[in-house]
């Protein structure tokens, strides 16, 4: 089993290897909001082509990480340029297909980013069972929340202002 990359190692290597990813402006957070996602209305969230989730880590972290799971899972990086990857799995001997995730990293600011990967190719079923069986726990010590996710992302901001008032 190939080694998971330490807070450590991410730290170390820089951007420039990647290259920057691109950087949001408030619209483009604002039409990346889950209110404005109908989607959700034909479609819930397990079912959906697409993930989006958050992380404090920085993007060379994220590439790295996503790199050690695309070698776990048998997947080959194909393209790193600028916050964009594309992993591609092995063709499935029965459809002749082979299922792509492209990555693609977006810059809110420089110590938090927001992820999104989404199927371009191959079977849904084969991705949302890889999303839900190994994807999303091998990320997760990156991610500090899921999109969509009924879960409330800011329980570690709740915990801190409980901590705070008790000071």
């Amino acid at each position: 089993m190939d080694a998971v990359s330490t807070p450590s190692e991410c730290d170390q290597s820089t951007n420039s290897k990647f290259g920057k990813p691109n950087n949001l402006n408030a619209f483009d957070i604002i039409s990346l909001s889950t209110g404005f996602d109908l989607f959700g209305l034909f479609v819930s969230n397990d079912q959906k082509d697409e993930v989006q989730f958050t992380s404090t880590k920085s993007a060379s972290c994220v590439i790295l990480k996503h790199e050690d799971v695309a070698r776990e899972q048998r997947f080959k990086v194909m393209k790193k340029d600028h916050g964009y990857m594309r992993l591609e799995g092995p063709v499935d001997s029965c459809r002749k297909e082979t299922l792509s995730i492209d990555v693609r990293i977006f810059e809110i600011s420089s110590s938090f980013h927001l992820i999104e990967m989404q199927k371009s190719s191959g079977g849904s079923i084969d991705y949302q069972h890889l999303m839900r069986q190994n994807i999303r726990s091998a990320l997760k010590e990156i991610v500090w929340a899921w999109q969509g996710a009924t879960t409330p992302p800011c329980t570690r901001i709740k915990l801190c202002v409980i901590k705070a008032d008790a000071v």
